[in-house]
């Protein structure tokens, strides 16, 4: 071998090493890109959820007021026109806030 192909092979070998080095660096950018992506679509599910479930939470406390107030309208019997509402089953948990102070009775007082 010459001196002038041996410089040739370390320097076709640098280059392979440089080229893949940049792959491997653009392979990691992009990794890391594609889990950003992942990571705010899983939180943006997340915030889709939890804004479901709080609707769920607001239609009834809602209905459960309005239960309150027209039972209250028919006087001073606790006689309801209608059953009070339920919570719907696609519902994650209950407020307990919300539902102690609609219908104290389940907390252990009466209206």
């Amino acid at each position: 071998m010459t001196w002038e192909t041996i410089q040739k092979e370390d320097f076709l070998t640098a280059q392979n090493k440089i080229q893949k080095s940049s792959d491997s660096e653009r392979l990691k950018r992009m990794s890391s890109k594609v889990d950003g992506v992942i990571k705010h679509l899983s939180e943006s599910r997340d915030f889709e959820h939890r804004l479901r479930a709080l609707e769920n939470e607001m239609e009834y406390c809602s209905k459960a007021l309005s239960w309150i107030v027209d039972t209250m309208a028919q006087g001073s019997t606790f006689k309801p026109p209608r059953p009070p509402p339920t919570l719907r089953a696609t519902q994650l948990r209950r407020t307990p806030s919300c539902e102690s102070s609609v219908f104290p009775h389940k907390a252990g007082t009466l209206l």
